[in-house]
């Protein structure tokens, strides 16, 4: 199953995210981790993948040739390949809206949880 791992960049509470991560991947047998290579809940995703072993796709974004687009690009990138995903959201993140959308347009299920919040939420 491969994850998509996105989120605000200014969550950096691991041991919240871990908490949330292993009792959300633990429904899910062979987990793969696709993320954007950000800060925040990127890194988050990377040091989780880590520390638990797990295989993770991080799609970097190319500001240099997209200039403004290439967080979006790398976002479209992500939902292309992953079957579902999983946001760590404040609540205010364009960017991480910006993946709500995508997951609805690939037709991917996305589970968002508010970590001002600390609870999952619909949008």
């Amino acid at each position: 199953m491969k994850i998509a791992v996105v989120g605000s960049r200014n969550f950096d509470d691991f041991k919240l995210f871990k908490k949330v991560m292993d009792e959300f991947l633990a429904k899910y047998d062979e987990v793969e981790l696709i993320s954007g290579g950000s800060s925040g809940a990127d890194q988050l995703a990377f040091e989780y993948a880590k520390e638990n072993f797990l295989p993770i796709k991080i799609y970097f974004a190319n500001w240099k040739r997209y200039k403004k687009l290439a967080g979006y690009k790398r976002n479209k990138q992500i939902w292309q390949e992953a079957d579902l995903g999983i946001a760590f959201w404040d609540g205010k993140s364009k960017g991480t809206a910006h993946s709500f959308k995508l997951s609805k347009e690939f037709e991917k299920e996305i589970f968002v949880y508010n970590f001002v919040e600390e609870k999952f939420i619909e949008v």
